[in-house]
């Protein structure tokens, strides 16, 4: 029997003991004050459900309630849900498949069948990444082998962590993550900084650009399939052809370069980005300005 509205929502009593008791009923079943009630149709003694529905369960509608968080009288908006579901694209973990994506399939296409939504999938696109190891060994408390991301931050700054995270292996497998490689990343970082803020006399012009545009097809090609390791992988490359060629190009040139490198790695690195995108622009100002 439903609770009438006007009586929502049930409270629940704090329970001080909620350990399980071996015979498999809630802890809830224990509470004879929020157990023992009255039928709301006929007033006679009756007893509260008690076996409450799973966490997972719970948290498997999450995403249509987050456009309409705001309203307190219904679960969500229509025409806001129309206007802003289903998730276009959910990246998580392989963990999540049996567990919250399983509930959360299961709801939605029982509200579509219902007609509550119009969409039976909640989640078009699914990437799953892979795991983080150290050693050979997934990270873990019981094996000592858990990385602190503030240490690194403080000590290399978040953007070359970020980097290395997306470098040191392919999305879906995960990596094996090392000092060592994350210093190959700080070390790239450094390069490509000294070679756009390098304030040396242009040369004549005429290079060949053409790697340039290459790269720009590569870089957007890996990161749409999330393949951010080669993606990486072709920013190193240019930034080495680059440092190769400097010395012959011309100023316009090296503009165009220094932008286009610098665009290809602010999705990576937004931080070190923008330092070089507002040095780059200073040095094309000191390099063009009239004289006198």
């Amino acid at each position: 029997m439903p609770v009438p509205e006007d009586q929502l929502p049930v409270l629940l009593p704090a329970v001080e003991d909620f350990r399980p008791t071996g015979t498999g009923l809630s802890p809830l079943a224990a509470v004879a004050s929020f157990v023992e009630t009255r039928c709301p149709t006929c007033g006679e003694p009756a007893q509260r459900e008690t076996d409450v529905s799973d966490t997972f369960l719970d948290s498997a509608w999450y995403f249509l309630r987050y456009p309409s968080s705001q309203d307190a009288d219904r679960p969500w908006d229509p025409e806001r849900t129309s206007a802003w579901l289903p998730v276009d694209l959910y990246a998580g973990g392989r963990e999540h498949v049996m567990r919250h994506h399983l509930y959360a399939r299961f709801l939605t296409r029982a509200l579509h069948d219902l007609g509550l939504v119009p969409f039976a999938e909640p989640f078009p696109r699914l990437r799953l990444h892979g795991l983080l190891i150290q050693e050979g060994a997934k990270m873990s408390k019981s094996r000592g082998n858990v990385v602190n991301p503030d240490d690194y931050i403080e000590r290399v700054g978040a953007d070359n962590l970020r980097m290395y995270l997306l470098f040191c292996g392919a999305w879906e497998e995960g990596g094996d993550f090392s000092d060592k490689g994350l210093m190959g990343i700080v070390r790239f970082g450094r390069r490509l900084s000294s070679l756009i803020v390098r304030d040396v006399e242009p040369g004549n012009g005429g290079v060949d650009l053409s790697p340039l545009d290459r790269v720009v097809a590569r870089v957007e090609h890996d990161i749409e399939r999330f393949k951010f390791n080669t993606a990486i992988s072709g920013l190193m490359e240019a930034t080495n052809w680059a440092a190769g060629s400097w010395a012959s190009m011309s100023a316009d040139e090296r503009s165009r370069v220094s932008a286009t490198l610098i665009l290809l790695l602010a999705p990576f690195a937004p931080h070190l980005a923008e330092e070089l995108w507002e040095r780059s622009v200073q040095l094309t100002a000191l390099t063009t300005r009239a004289p006198g």
